[in-house]
């Protein structure tokens, strides 16, 4: 079961067999002081200062690099199912214009109105594009690693795949997973650390007294915590190395001529 939040309903699971996402920001194990390793809480601090979710990043991102996203129906079809970004996260159509607004709000994003000549009875529509401001947010969030192990499956493989459509989009991508792979080692240590001062069935006792079997499950529970998540960022690093043979990718404006 996919938990939901009221700050972020309209992001979907992507289709079966894709990556799961869980909005809520909460961290396995409510230790957010040691997820993300070294410098994620400054991290979060300028991600709250900046506002705006995956969501709102990925619709800017596309009316920043992508070719011919600038109306909610164009954004619309790179969330489509079997689309790249589709694989990712599923957007519902029907938010697109809410997110739009919200850029409009922040100042990352204008719109006009665009008239549609020999079409006698269509409404005219709205375009969107992205101003200078939103081009700065955009290039500081591509540019800046996940805090959380869990934040891989969605976060940076939104960064990942507009961090392409950048004029140096090779160059981009080489950065962020560098950062992200500093991240990953430091909160990959962080937990080893942990582990190693929580030996199996040790837990909290009075002086002179045994764990109560209570006190013991909850250790032990916690260190099966500690352990998948152990697991996860390891696993999160051996997969950036499959990322890091890939990062002679071309730019995705040059391939497309943008």
């Amino acid at each position: 079961m996919t938990e939901r939040s009221d700050a972020m309903t309209d992001v979907e699971p992507a289709a079966p067999g894709a990556p799961e996402h869980d909005p809520k920001g909460a961290d396995v194990g409510n230790a957010p002081s040691t997820s993300g390793g070294p410098g994620a809480d400054a991290r979060r601090r300028r991600a709250g200062a900046g506002g705006g979710g995956v969501a709102e990043h990925a619709v800017l991102g596309l009316l920043a690099l992508a070719p011919s996203a600038g109306h909610g129906y164009d954004l619309a079809r790179h969330f489509a199912s079997g689309r790249p970004l589709g694989a990712v996260i599923r957007l519902a159509p029907g938010m697109l214009y809410h997110h739009l607004k919200k850029l409009e709000g922040a100042g990352w994003a204008s719109a006009v109105t665009e008239e549609t000549p020999g079409r006698p009875g269509r409404p005219a529509r709205q375009v969107y594009a992205v101003t200078p401001a939103g081009e700065a947010e955009l290039r500081r969030w591509l540019t800046e690693p996940v805090a959380r192990t869990r934040e891989v499956r969605i976060d940076f493989l939104v960064k990942l795949y507009l961090a392409r459509w950048a004029p140096d989009g090779a160059a981009v991508v080489a950065r962020l997973v560098a950062e992200q792979r500093a991240t990953l080692v430091g909160l990959e240590e962080s937990l080893r650390r942990q582990l190693a001062a929580r030996p199996a069935g040790a837990g909290p006792a009075t002086e002179g007294a045994s764990p109560t079997p209570g006190a013991r499950f909850d250790a032990d529970f916690g260190r099966l915590v500690l352990e998948l998540r152990l697991a996860q960022t390891h696993a999160a690093l051996g997969w950036l190395d499959r990322v890091e043979m890939g990062a002679g990718w071309g730019s995705a404006a040059e391939e497309t001529g943008k």
